[in-house]
């Protein structure tokens, strides 16, 4: 059976970015779209979230995450500078993203 994003019931919690990113790792490509479209209709104010678990993800979650902060354009760009400096290791995440923003 194929589950979409509407069957999933999203928490109404600050966890919603937790909640939907850790449904990726089980998804096949059609929900993990959809529920980066749904990450993306959220708006901006999730940013901070997206950004905070940037630097634990890995693999397509990592992709989402990367997807979805590009997808935000401008309004991420602070966020993700800010995250660069703050993380030297993986600031090469941060720049990708920026380059790819910019890139638009």
């Amino acid at each position: 059976m194929q589950v979409t994003t509407d069957q999933i019931a999203i928490p109404t919690t600050a966890s919603t970015i937790d909640y939907l990113l850790n449904k990726i790792e089980q998804a096949d490509a059609n929900l993990k779209n959809s529920i980066e479209n749904k990450i993306v209709n959220i708006g901006s104010k999730v940013i901070p979230d997206l950004i905070r678990n940037l630097s634990t993800a890995k693999g397509t979650k990592r992709g989402v995450i990367a997807m979805s902060l590009i997808r935000y354009g401008k309004e991420a760009l602070n966020s993700l500078r800010d995250f660069a400096m703050q993380n030297q290791e993986q600031a090469w995440m941060a720049t990708y993203i920026i380059n790819e923003i910019e890139a638009c």
